[in-house]
């Protein structure tokens, strides 16, 4: 892991060597072993036929001393249309990495119906002499009307010395049947959180939203939001601000280390398709946190934020003061001035990166006023509820008011819980009637911003855990929205949330590391 200690002039580098002699590359998704990309779903294209492109290469960790070619071509059981070797493969991988795949059998026409490397089977890569990095090689993936849609097609790439037979390298692209849309102009945001001790952040990406006000007769369907990825910001947890000798010093949870140290595999790709993915960063339970840091303190510590936001690719960080444990003996108390000037100094610090506020009434109360010349909500992207509450600072007659400084298009007030079953009655009507605060013509509220509590699996009893809490939850703006209902019934509107075939399985996302 770096040192994200920027006050000893010394390397952030991180101080890793590579134990292999290099690696296979994907141009699309570098540095990563799993490359997942989306072909769109042939059930609901205008046009079956499509074809979707990358490139790969070889990157030795040292120059070659000869002339070096690789064979690149699908795994060998793959190209002789083993089906019984695939099967295998298959629930290998969706063990190793809890990811549902499956394979183009020997029926549906063989792998090489639907990939090409180079046009043909197989292709060659060279490293001449002297150099590190190979030629690049164009992979085809193909998609036509008998290739079924919703899935996730799996095709294992090695890279062989055409010499010696020695495997130097193996990646597995995993293609979607499965289409994602476009971001475009968005109705809402949505946030979502990711707990690194459990799952895999990628899930974020594997969910789709639509809306459709269907009209009777005649019959038709209008598009109201086109079909489009359902997260807008992710937060990956947790970071941690701790003392140490005196120190306000950036940590982090194991996982969390993992994940950031691999970060081309988790974070990126959801980054490419127009994702934001934040750090969330709590208290260390040392006695020190956000409400009570010195000047000198303040720029340390965003001086060590910045630092690994820059090298891990983030797009900001999420502020949630939690379990900083203050009043420990030896720790100063807390003082009012501390929290803005970090919000102030961290947007200061990281201008183009996003800064964002779990709403904490018993740690954010100083913020609601200017402190020290301040208005903390100046410096803010967005702020909301904690999941354990409903916070509504705008509403008239509010005992609780709002951040100094931020607008109410800045909070979300509707902070959601994963709808489990095994909830009880009285816990889903306490989520209903804060829902239906949405669309009841009287509170002053943001129905712009969504926030969701960690992404989690679908287990057995809860397979619509996922679906069913976003659907529920933006249904209330158009399927449940009384503004919006036909007086004659002759129209109705419906939200659609749909997942990708890598989801459709019992623990799919679990972490994998």
């Amino acid at each position: 892991m770096i040192d994200p200690d920027v006050s000893h002039g010394k390397s952030t580098e991180a101080g890793e060597t590579l134990e292999s002699v290099g690696a296979l590359n994907s141009v699309e998704q570098p540095k990563s072993n799993i490359i997942n990309l989306y072909i769109g779903n042939t059930n609901e294209a205008e046009n079956p036929d499509a074809e979707l492109e990358d490139e790969i290469y070889f990157e030795l960790a040292k120059p070659a001393e000869k002339n070096l070619t690789l064979t690149v071509a699908v795994d060998e059981g793959f190209r002789e249309d083993d089906d019984q070797y695939k099967s295998d493969y298959c629930e290998l991988f969706k063990k190793e990495h809890n990811m549902m795949v499956t394979s183009i059998l020997s029926w549906q026409g063989g792998v090489y119906r639907y990939m090409k490397v180079n046009g043909a089977t197989e292709g060659t890569i060279t490293i001449p002499a002297g150099q590190r990095k190979s030629s690049k090689i164009k992979l085809t993936f193909i998609r036509d009307a008998e290739l079924m849609g919703g899935q996730a097609f799996i095709y294992p790439l090695t890279a062989i010395d055409t010499e010696t037979g020695e495997e130097y390298g193996r990646l597995d692209y995993i293609i979607h049947t499965f289409d994602k849309g476009a971001r475009g102009e968005r109705d809402v945001t949505i946030v979502a959180y990711v707990n690194t001790e459990v799952m895999n952040p990628l899930i974020a990406d594997q969910l789709t939203r639509k809306v459709e006000k269907m009209i009777w007769d005649p019959y038709e369907i209008v598009p109201v939001v086109p079909l489009s990825p359902v997260v807008d910001i992710l937060n990956v947890r947790t970071a941690m601000l701790k003392n140490e000798q005196g120190r306000a010093m950036l940590g982090y949870t194991t996982d969390m280390e993992y994940v950031l140290k691999h970060n081309d595999k988790y974070i990126q790709p959801m980054r490419q398709g127009g994702m934001k993915v934040c750090l969330t960063i709590k208290g260390g339970g040392t006695g020190l946190g956000f409400c009570n840091l010195t000047d000198e303190q303040v720029a340390d510590f965003a001086a060590q934020v910045k630092v690994a936001v820059d090298i891990y690719g983030l797009d900001g960080v999420n502020l949630w003061d939690e379990g900083s444990d203050y009043g420990k003996a030896g720790m100063p108390p807390m003082n009012d001035a501390s929290y803005a000037k970090l919000i102030k100094t961290l947007k200061e610090t990281m201008p183009g990166k996003l800064v964002t506020l779990t709403d904490t009434p018993e740690t954010t109360s100083s913020l609601r006023s200017v402190q020290g010349g301040i208005s903390a909500g100046q410096y803010l992207d967005y702020a909301w509820s904690p999941i354990s509450a409903f916070l509504n600072p705008y509403a008239d007659g509010a005992e609780l008011k709002p951040i100094a400084g931020l607008e109410l298009a800045k909070y979300g007030s509707i902070s959601v819980p994963m709808m489990s079953s095994k909830m009880s009655y009285d816990e889903m009507e306490v989520i209903e009637n804060n829902l239906f605060l949405l669309v009841d013509e009287t509170t002053v509220i943001n129905d712009k911003i969504f926030v969701f509590d960690d992404l989690t699996y679908i287990d057995y009893g809860d397979e619509g855990i996922l679906t069913g809490t976003f659907s529920m939850t933006l249904g209330i703006l158009y399927d449940m929205n009384p503004l919006l209902e036909s007086p004659d019934y002759s129209y109705a509107y419906m939200t659609m949330i749909e997942t990708s075939g890598s989801l459709a399985d019992y623990y799919a996302f679990r972490k994998d590391w």
